[in-house]
């Protein structure tokens, strides 16, 4: 996975990603044992749970990347109209959104948080 990792983390990602969070996806993906790779990639081949996202009930935040290509944008956003509460977000990133975009990420996850605050103090 160590010579792999540099080549997955690429095609995950956007346009001029943070170079520490590249730093970051790269030396994560390359600890990772090959066999759990393996595992996780046929995991995923079957994996469809469209079904259970109208009986998520608390607040979601559905946050994408408009340049994955992995779980496209246009895909994050059409699942989120499925969650009862969900709220989508649209980034300029790959699939890592919050190692590519840091800021903006944590941006658009403060502005949620801070969402739910203030609508629990408006029912309190």
């Amino acid at each position: 996975m160590d010579s792999l990792a540099p080549t997955l983390v690429k095609e995950l990602v956007g346009d001029s990603p943070d170079e520490t969070g590249m730093a970051l996806a790269r030396d994560c993906m390359a600890s990772v044992p090959e066999a759990t790779y393996r595992a996780t990639m046929l995991a995923l081949m079957g994996f469809d749970q469209r079904d259970a996202l109208k009986n998520i009930a608390v607040p979601t935040l559905v946050l994408s990347g408009s340049k994955d290509k992995n779980a496209p944008a246009p895909m994050m956003a059409r699942m989120a109209t499925y969650i009862p509460l969900a709220k989508y977000v649209e980034l300029n990133a790959g699939h890592l959104v919050n190692l590519e975009r840091p800021a903006a990420f944590n941006a658009a996850l403060d502005q949620f948080l801070k969402g739910q605050v203030a609508a629990k103090q408006v029912t309190a």
